[in-house]
């Protein structure tokens, strides 16, 4: 009889790509199905299918609706999948935007690499920081378009928080809070095997941190736990956010002291931020500086169509919500919601934004500074002393917002030389994932005695770091396959 077995496809010693295949004697299972992301050539990866026989998959599953988990879902179709693709409420509800919004992005840089036209970025001073953007050689892939989602969108089935439902032969799953985004889950699957006790497997998805403002704490299983699948993000560094959280001096505290000095000065601020979770975040802290009056009527745009509707999203759902916001949500003020709050849902939208005189906040995407709205605002904004650029998380290498956070002091952005006039500031303490003290302590919270830990979703350094912390503080053993290696359970 086969085994039971777990293989990673993507986030092997790596973060994104997140695909894992369950198989047992009577079905197959796949949770997550990402994007690679980074680099031209890693985003060349994702052309490269995994070898899932996905004609022979009994049903998807999916941790929540960030684009490195679930970005390569509109391929389904055109694999031979066809059966059932089970999120939570609130990510079956978010996914049809993601994947239009990605479906949308593919054709426009075909579009762009054909006439010449994509966004470019160059740091020319300092020169120890000089970096310029990479140029594609080759015209980029279309993965699926608008009618592969159409598709995806018929096939998702919301599954409810905490109760166990049958997705495929010997094979039951519940969903868990994990406090990382709304809608992120935890997924617990118990697998019934002839001649064997069920098994109970734990797949973490990504962890949130400790004490997020917006989100209410992680759910755990009430019961034991046979085996666990961890991510490890950040368990290769001290995390931005964590021991201190957001109502600590390097959350609300520094977001207070920026707001009052914009507030005196008549400052732009501009936050670089990911339009799914991060924004949210943001919007809840801009909100409780508005109810305590240091916000005043300063303007706050968030310039994101993604970012304002799952910023509108999270008021259906308070049982999700941190035991504040939930409490403000059920006497009928929207925790995200306040009088000088802009939600632009489109470019013309943006419009506004960029009117704006006088004090105000913009959040835009990307976090990274290498696309969306924030590249426009950046055009406008860094070759003045009244502008001040405020990154709120983890800065990639090798990107314009690692160049600016460590002194770039000319660029050229679209062939249009920029000297760098702006502030920058950096606030800790609004991270989505969890921290590797608060892993170990989600670990401890797991019921029971796990045979053993598969670390997944970091990078080499990362599972190491993590396996080695589990093995000596939680007495686990741990396993860190590589790509498409198979780890029986």
């Amino acid at each position: 009889m086969l085994p039971l077995r777990i293989t990673l496809h993507g986030a092997a010693g790596e973060v994104t790509g997140s695909l894992i295949e369950v198989t047992t004697p009577t079905a197959r299972v796949v949770i997550d199905f990402g994007l690679f992301q980074g680099s031209f050539e890693q985003e060349d990866r994702n052309c490269v299918l995994p070898s899932v026989d996905f004609a022979r998959v009994d049903a998807v599953l999916v941790t929540h609706a960030h684009i490195d988990h679930c970005g390569r879902l509109g391929l389904l179709p055109t694999l031979g999948f066809h059966g059932p693709i089970f999120a939570s409420e609130p990510t079956a509800e978010l996914l049809p935007f993601v994947m239009r919004g990605s479906a949308s992005l593919q054709q426009l840089r075909v579009d762009e690499y054909r006439k010449g036209s994509a966004s470019r970025t160059r740091v020319l001073e300092p020169a120890a920081l000089r970096w310029e953007s990479p140029k594609r050689t080759s015209e980029p892939k279309v993965l699926f378009l608008h009618r592969d989602v159409e598709l995806v969108r018929k096939a998702l089935i919301a599954i409810e928080w905490n109760r166990w439902r049958e997705i495929a032969p010997g094979v039951s799953a519940r969903f868990h809070h994990a406090s990382h985004m709304l809608g992120a889950a935890s997924i617990e699957l118990e697998c019934t095997i002839a001649g064997r006790a069920k098994q109970r497997i734990l797949f973490s998805g990504d962890v949130g941190s400790e004490g997020n403002p917006l989100l209410a704490p992680h759910g755990v299983p009430d019961g034991p736990i046979d085996f666990v699948v961890m991510e490890t993000t950040n368990g290769a560094r001290a995390h931005e956010y964590t021991e201190k959280n957001v109502h600590g001096d390097d959350g609300v505290g520094a977001l207070r002291a920026i707001v009052e000095n914009a507030r005196k000065h008549g400052e732009k601020l501009l936050f670089p931020s990911f339009a799914i979770g991060r924004s949210q975040l943001l919007v809840r802290c801009f909100a409780e500086l508005h109810r305590s009056g240091d916000l005043g009527n300063m303007p706050v745009y968030v310039d994101s169509a993604m970012a304002a509707r799952a910023c509108g999203m999270s008021g259906r759902w308070p049982e999700l919500l941190a035991p504040a916001a939930q409490r403000m949500r059920l006497h009928g003020d929207d925790p995200l919601d306040f009088d000088s709050l802009h939600l632009l849902m489109s470019r013309a939208d943006g419009a506004s934004a960029d009117a704006a005189r006088g004090p105000c906040a913009i959040i835009a995407g990307s976090g990274f500074c290498d696309a969306g709205p924030i590249m426009r605002h950046l055009r406008r904004g860094l070759g003045h002393k009244d502008t001040v650029i405020v990154f709120a998380g983890h800065v990639m290498h090798d990107s314009l917002a690692h160049a600016l956070v460590h002194g770039a002091t000319q660029v050229e952005i679209n062939e249009e030389v920029i000297d760098v006039q702006a502030r920058m500031k950096r606030i800790h303490g609004f991270s989505g994932h969890a921290s590797p003290a608060e892993l170990i302590r989600w670990l401890k919270r797991v019921p029971g005695t796990p045979r053993g830990v598969l670390l997944n979703h970091g990078s080499v350094a990362a599972r190491a770091g993590m396996a080695e912390m589990i093995r000596t503080q939680c007495g686990l053993q741990c396993v860190c396959p590589a790509v498409a290696e198979p780890v029986e359970v």
